[in-house]
């Protein structure tokens, strides 16, 4: 038996022994369930009457075999005999909770072996994200590229794969493969992503559009806001479908002090009234959220409808807003002065009309041109300028049309002489009839005189209306260049014959060039018809040609200039003097405190009191003297000669607002009184660019968020590469309006939450940010 019991695997013992080994094994069991109970993830331990219930015999079981049944079934106790402990290890391989641990187990040792934890997780899907953003930065750039060029987006047939389709399909779409070819990212976005989650639908493309518009617009309202004064600046045209597009331009002053000026939209104009731009203009402020009484200037051209007296668009807005100040645009009254200064006399419409007929009478005829160009090449080393046409709207065709004729002189006389001696055998009557007239123009001493004189005088008109279509230009500063410009004027006068010796000398070097007459032409004295027995008189007129080319073309010609530029500048120079006293050059003018306490009264609802501004002007004035005083002592950190449109910025950068309130607000209104409407004109250049032939159906809202991005002084800028990214995810979900969302691409335009562990992280700073 003893050897039997030892084979069986049991050791041998007493019946005592037997007896203490089962009280001990019983203890055991009881503590260990106790353990089992107390960790939570162990296994309950079994008492025998719920090892009685279970077991198949039930209550057949005896106390001691009921111990051993729970002993065999608790993985977690031991056991006395080798072979139940087998018999345990095998039924626990066999169980569920061992298949479950094993598989786990395989599972951990695979996320382990192939990086697959949570933490790789999360950095593959920071690696998606970052590389989707790449993606939508490459179409966004792309997006603002043909915005800012004012390009067509799509073709005739769109296809976006990156084989190489059969019909043009797009700007955008090629663009995009264009860009693929050096980058590979983009390259694998567009292989190997599904054909409806490319970002490149027509659907896509309109959506970038309207978010990269409206922020724009976004951006210029809030600089608006912040500067809290504007004013406005409005203009109209007819588009190629025949629309009436009213162009809104703001200008305002931004916070470092500069004055700007921003196109805002297109609209539709249902009629040509002073009432439908009204409320045209009253929508679009509403629209941006503004508001009309902080307007405090504006600035159109010379049309009744815009500038009249009584009911026109300037003296609708003053009703409403009183400090709207009406300046009349510069630069179109200036182009008006030219206007009169050409039709004042025959000679000098019979100069600006030849010059009229030799681009028409060249650019008209093939032959013409090529005689003209091959004369060009035999007597004009340089770069020959081509022959210009003249326009009313278009300020500089004057002096670029007066510059090509008088750089191409010699080669035209040769080029209309070879055409009048009939060796272009396919010319018609007509057109050796008007080369004969025309060269018989040219070959004057008059038109020499006139070509050389109208070259002065628009080389300075010129540089004048450049200047005055600045935005940065203020008002006294305009007023003082018109005010040189017609001294200038008033000096060619006083002075004429040295002037006119000199411009006469400059005429007969170019007669010598071009082998013609230096005579002056005389012309037939006409002798009025007397009656019978009427008395003869002396007529009294002028027999010299000389003098009375003097007389009746070239001083008649200065005169108008003179004349009309004193006039038609007269109010905006008074409106200029009020606001004199404000630059630094004529701080020390005795009038000063009196036009400053006129200001004081203009905009009482800015100003606190006369008082208050006469008492900040003088503390300015104290100062800046003490700067100019030590500036030769001490090297200064300003500007020691500050001007005009830069005490602002002085003011600004020296936190100077606060101790001058009222002097920095009038400084500000100041800087936003507008000087041309310019800036409302040039949207029509690009109009044309933009809704061309091929567009001409386009919708005034796409218009207007196409126009934004392609105009100069525009804030648009490609996107920027962010340096960080988010460390937290956000939590995965399915909705795409969530902001957020799991979609990789839409997680690139959302904001970060704020966590407990510090501020909110920003999102990368874009110039524009994607929809």
């Amino acid at each position: 038996m003893r050897a039997k019991a030892q084979g069986n695997g049991a050791v041998a013992c007493s019946p005592r022994a037997r007896e203490e080994d089962k009280r001990e094994s019983g203890e055991t069991g009881r503590a260990a369930g106790a353990r089992s109970g107390e960790g939570g993830s162990q296994l309950p331990a079994l008492s025998p009457a719920q090892l009685h219930s279970l077991h198949p015999r039930g209550s057949q079981l005896s106390w001691e075999e009921g111990e051993e049944l729970r002993e065999e079934n608790d993985p977690k106790t031991g056991c006395k005999k080798f072979a139940t402990g087998t018999q345990k290890i095998e039924k626990h391989e066999k169980s569920e909770s061992h298949k479950k641990a094993e598989k786990e187990l395989f599972l951990t040792k695979f996320h382990l072996f192939n990086d697959r934890t949570i933490l790789a997780c999360l950095t593959a899907e920071r690696k998606e994200i970052e590389n989707n953003r790449m993606i939508l930065r490459c179409i966004i750039d792309a997006v603002l590229f043909l915005g800012i060029q004012g390009l067509a987006f799509r073709g005739h047939r769109e296809y976006r794969g990156l084989s190489s389709p059969t019909t043009n399909e797009g700007n955008f779409l090629a663009l995009i493969k264009l860009l693929a070819k050096s980058d590979t990212l983009l390259e694998q976005h567009l292989l190997r992503s599904d054909r409806n989650a490319t970002y490149l639908s027509p659907d896509i493309q309109n959506d970038l559009i309207k978010s990269l518009a409206a922020e724009l617009l976004s951006k210029i309202v809030a600089e608006i806001k912040v500067a809290k004064y504007f004013a406005l600046i409005v203009d109209s045209t007819i588009d190629i479908s025949r629309t009436d597009q009213f162009s809104l331009s703001l200008r305002y002053v931004t916070v470092n002090g500069d004055a700007v000026e921003r196109f805002i939209q297109f609209s539709e104009l249902p009629g040509a009234s002073a009432e439908d731009f009204f409320n045209v203009l009253l929508s679009a402020i509403k629209n941006l959220g503004l508001s009309i009484t902080m307007c405090y200037g504006q600035s159109y051209d010379g049309a009744s409808t815009m500038s009249g007296e009584i009911s026109s668009l300037q003296t609708r807005i003053r009703a409403i807003a009183p400090n709207a100040l009406f300046m009349h645009c510069c630069a179109h009254d200036f182009n008006l002065i030219l206007i009169d200064a050409l039709s004042s006399n025959i000679q000098t419409r019979l100069f600006f009309g030849t010059l009229e007929s030799l681009f028409t009478f060249f650019s008209g005829s093939l032959p013409h041109l090529s005689v003209l160009k091959e004369e060009q090449c035999n007597l004009i080393e340089s770069f020959a300028l081509t022959l210009k046409k003249l326009c009313d709207t278009r300020w500089a065709s004057r002096k670029s049309a007066v510059e090509a004729v008088l750089q191409n002189l010699p080669a035209l006389v040769i080029a209309l002489q070879t055409i009048v001696d009939g060796e272009i055998k396919t010319c018609t009557p007509k057109q050796l009839s008007e080369a004969k007239g025309i060269l018989a123009t040219l070959d004057t001493y008059e038109f020499l005189v006139f070509l050389i004189f109208w070259s002065k005088v628009l080389e300075k008109a010129f540089c004048l209306s450049t200047y005055l279509q600045k935005s940065s230009l203020d008002l006294v500063t305009a007023s003082h260049l018109i005010q040189i410009f017609e001294n200038d004027m008033k000096n060619i006068q006083s002075e004429f014959e040295s002037e006119f010796k000199q411009i006469e000398n400059e005429a007969t070097e170019l007669a010598r060039k071009c082998g013609i007459t230096t005579d002056y032409k005389q012309h037939r004295i006409r002798k009025r018809k007397r009656f019978h027995e009427e008395i003869a008189e002396d007529e009294g007129g002028l027999f010299d040609a000389r003098e009375k080319f003097i007389v009746e073309s070239y001083l008649v010609s200065l005169d108008s200039v003179i004349n009309n530029t004193s006039k038609r500048f007269e109010h905006f120079k008074a409106v200029a003097a009020k606001f004199s006293g404000l630059d630094p050059k004529h701080f020390d003018n005795a009038d000063n405190v009196n036009k400053l306490e006129f200001l004081a009264d203009m905009y009482s609802d800015v100003i606190d009191s006369q008082s208050a501004i006469v008492e900040e002007f003088l503390s300015f004035k104290d100062m800046y003297k003490d700067i100019m005083i030590t500036s030769g002592r001490v090297k200064s950190g300003v500007d020691e000669n500050l001007t005009i449109n830069s005490v602002l910025k002085f003011m600004i950068a020296n936190d100077m607002c606060s101790i001058y309130p009222n002097l920095s607000r009038l400084y500000h209104i100041f800087l936003t009184l507008p000087i041309s409407s310019a800036v409302a004109e040039r949207p029509f250049s690009r109009l044309k660019l933009i809704k061309s032939y091929l567009r001409s159906t386009m919708s005034e809202d796409r218009l207007s968020r196409l126009a934004l991005p392609c105009l100069p002084n525009c804030l648009a800028s490609p996107i920027s590469t962010p340096t960080n990214f988010p460390t937290q995810m956000p939590p995965r979900t399915s909705d795409p309006s969530n902001p957020h969302c799991s979609c990789p691409l839409t997680a690139l335009t959302r904001s970060h939450t704020p966590t407990s562990n510090g501020p909110p992280r920003p999102t990368p700073s874009h110039t524009v940010p994607p929809p």
